[in-house]
């Protein structure tokens, strides 16, 4: 294509959903790169940043990358790209100028990792949906390239990479049509061709996919089966809400929340201002648990905080308490500074410490504490009561709290009904274990096949 429509084209960059491609024409070879392992720096990363922030399309698009302020944000994945973000937008950072940072580690991504080292020479040909709708993020690509350029002396201002780096306004059709010239070029003849035998092929086909990724739901048969001696006169879907309801009950928090307090109370409050929730709870001298109050994050991590502290006084007056005396505050989670200077609070703490504390005040053995965070997941060992080791995820995000909430609101439900959801489903689609764009890859695929969403989320959570 680039051949036939642009004949000084010397570098190819096409952004699409879930994949990014770099082509770079070296006299008579073509040097190609493709990544295959982690979608970061793709128009699903950016599609679901733009969704978090609350923007429509229409605004991102007269986003003027060189307006902007830039700040530095994670690219080599969407996730850890999310974190970032998120982060930000809590100090504040206006929506736009997130917007063009995005677009810059997006750009850097793709510059230091599918270039392979390799130089994108002038002219540039940008294709994909993301390179036609976004403006910054054609911009981003002139700023970062014009330091290259400028080193390396292929331009001398800014000015000269506007005419350097095309995108052409089919630039998301540039596939389709170079299937079409190929076939055009190859004298190709498509004969017998009918809609019919096309829906026949794909029914055949789509049934045959979802029979080769196929699984037991949440509940396994032999679960069933041992239920079932035991109840012999209950229905399956008895059963199976019986199989649920036990195990909400061996799994759900054991600790207990004080129904009814005295007039004169003092409380101890902690504050976990996490990257997509922020929780609160107030607990006595005696150490036992006299209200909590939950909250998914609106970016704003002081307006959160705000509510929450409202939630716990009405709840606490509630169950019987006028005086309420707080002894002391601490905080932790990813906004834990901040709280701490907002509010006065005594102290903050990282959250491996605070997760461990809480851990020995509730149970005695404890060998392993696992945690999985709205945006990462800790592993956290323990040996003699002491933290001896610790992991926490640094290239990859799949698998996230988040990425769990935004996909059962995806399909309409909400995060707190995602158990009993999955429960419902009899079979469940296999995953591919691996980056959450490409797991959202899996997700369209298996919607194709007519697996339904409790079947979709039941497959996720395994």
């Amino acid at each position: 294509i680039s051949d036939i429509f642009n004949q000084e084209v010397k570098s190819v960059v096409e952004l699409g959903g879930q994949d990014a491609k770099v082509l770079i024409f070296e006299n008579e070879s073509v040097f190609s790169s493709m990544n295959d392992k982690c979608a970061g720096g793709t128009g699903a990363t950016i599609e679901r940043i733009i969704r978090k922030l609350g923007l429509s399309l229409e605004e991102v698009k007269n986003i003027d990358f060189f307006k902007r302020k830039i700040y530095p944000v994670a690219s080599k994945c969407g996730v850890f790209a999310e974190s970032d973000i998120n982060s930000l937008q809590k100090l504040g950072v206006p929506k736009e100028d997130l917007i063009a940072s995005l677009f810059n580690a997006i750009v850097l991504q793709n510059l230091n990792i599918l270039t392979r080292g390799r130089i994108l020479k002038p002219k540039v040909l940008l294709l994909g949906g993301p390179h036609f709708l976004f403006k910054a993020l054609r911009q981003a690509w002139i700023h970062n390239l014009y330091k290259v350029w400028k080193e390396k002396g292929f331009v001398t201002s800014l000015e000269d990479c506007y005419e350097l780096v095309l995108c052409p306004e089919n630039a998301y059709l540039y596939p389709a049509l170079g299937s079409a010239l190929y076939a055009f070029e190859n004298n190709f003849e498509v004969t017998n061709f009918s809609i019919e035998k096309l829906k026949a092929f794909k029914k055949e086909y789509f049934e045959k996919l979802k029979k080769d990724v196929s699984q037991e739901g949440l509940i396994s048969q032999k679960e069933l089966e041992t239920y079932r001696k035991i109840y012999p006169n209950l229905k399956e879907n008895e059963i199976r809400e019986k199989i649920y309801l036990d195990f909400k009950d061996k799994y759900s928090p054991k600790g207990k929340v004080k129904e009814n307090l005295p007039e004169n109370i003092e409380v101890f409050i902690g504050i976990d201002g996490g990257s997509t929730s922020s929780k609160l709870i107030a607990i006595d001298i005696k150490g036992d648990v006299v209200g909590r109050a939950y909250k998914i994050s609106q970016g704003n991590p002081l307006e959160d905080i705000k509510y929450l502290f409202k939630d716990l006084k009405e709840n606490l007056t509630s169950k019987g308490a006028k005086n309420i005396k707080v002894l002391g505050v601490a905080t932790t989670g990813y906004a834990k500074e901040m709280l701490k200077e907002a509010i006065c609070a005594d102290l903050f703490l990282v959250e491996t410490v605070a997760h461990t504390k809480s851990a020995l005040f509730f149970f005695d053995n404890i060998d392993v504490i696992c945690d999985i965070g709205g945006q990462d997941i800790k592993i956290i060992f323990l040996k003699n009561k002491k933290v001896y080791d610790f992991k926490l995820n640094t290239q990859c995000s799949a698998g996230n709290g988040f990425y769990l909430q935004s996909t059962c609101e995806r399909f309409g439900y909400k995060i707190e009904d995602y158990e009993k959801v999955a429960f419902q489903a009899k079979k469940a689609p296999k995953f591919n274990v691996g980056c959450a764009v490409f797991l959202e890859q899996d997700i369209v695929n298996f919607q194709r096949m007519g697996w339904e969403p409790p079947e979709i989320l039941a497959g996720l959570a395994k």
